[in-house]
């Protein structure tokens, strides 16, 4: 191949193109039917993907094609909790255009987690929506029909993400980081003992409109008890945003809406 030609997949050896075609099924398609869009990982060893490909062929941090390490030291503005994270530095072309030295470490990492284990793919979507604050998108997730080898919902919001600063956050832990007092409260209906008296009416009403309650707590943990892998507890992530200045969660410390009550 001449320097001037295109780069091809380093993975199956064809055009860095996702090829489009009608969704009709009526009608063949054409030659004039077919659009193509740019779909280009090009890896800092040189070697180009497709997005698939490279999931596909995945390799940790290094390139599948020729085995380089390809990943680089953390951002020197990163904390020292994510300092045990490289970066995997990629010129990404898509249809979403061209961007520059995009991190992909964390995609890739996660697909490789989900790879090896399927099942917790509806725990990692459940925690994102705590991210995001999206508690519409939690409740439909708890309430789809289970496939073979789901989570239970029950187990679902009980997950802890493996890859939080430090791991093992529940979306509780999530949504009080991310300042998400809607979907705290959602959580704690639906995952703790708290009395369901204590919750503002608003919640319940709320709740009730999305169609999702309290099920049996019985055997299950109470969401407020459980401590990420630096021992720290909902409140405890509250209270170190307090620290920086009154927010969302002022007044909550100390009324056990996000730790246990000694008992």
């Amino acid at each position: 191949m001449s320097s001037s030609s295109a780069p091809l997949c380093a993975q199956c050896s064809l055009p860095l193109v996702l090829t489009l075609t009608p969704d009709s099924e009526d009608e063949e398609p054409t030659s004039s039917d077919t659009n193509t869009l740019p779909d280009d990982v090009h890896l800092p060893c040189g070697h180009h993907f497709h997005w698939s490909c490279l999931l596909e062929a995945y390799e940790t941090t290094s390139c599948p094609a020729c085995h380089t390490d390809i990943s680089s030291p953390p951002p020197a503005s990163s904390s020292s909790s994510q300092q045990a994270d490289p970066q995997i530095l990629v010129t990404l072309h898509n249809e979403g255009g061209l961007q520059q030295n995009l991190d992909i470490f964390p995609l890739l990492r996660e697909e490789a987690y989900l790879r090896a284990f399927p099942e917790q793919r509806k725990c990692l979507a459940f925690l994102e929506f705590c991210a995001e604050g999206d508690q519409h998108a939690i409740v439909t997730l708890l309430q789809a029909p289970p496939e073979e080898g789901d989570p239970t919902p029950g187990q679902i919001l009980r997950s802890t993400h493996p890859f939080s600063h430090p791991p093992g956050q529940t979306g509780l832990h999530i949504a009080v980081s991310n300042g998400h007092r809607e979907v705290a409260f959602l959580l704690l209906l639906l995952a703790s003992e708290v009395p369901e008296l204590d919750f503002p009416a608003l919640v319940y009403q709320e709740a009730a409109a999305m169609g999702i309650m309290r099920e049996e707590q019985a055997g299950l943990p109470d969401i407020r008890g459980m401590l990420d892998e630096g021992g720290r507890s909902a409140e405890d992530v509250a209270r170190s945003m307090e620290a920086r200045g009154p927010g969302v969660w002022h007044g909550w410390a100390g009324k056990h809406w996000l730790s246990m009550p000694q008992r």
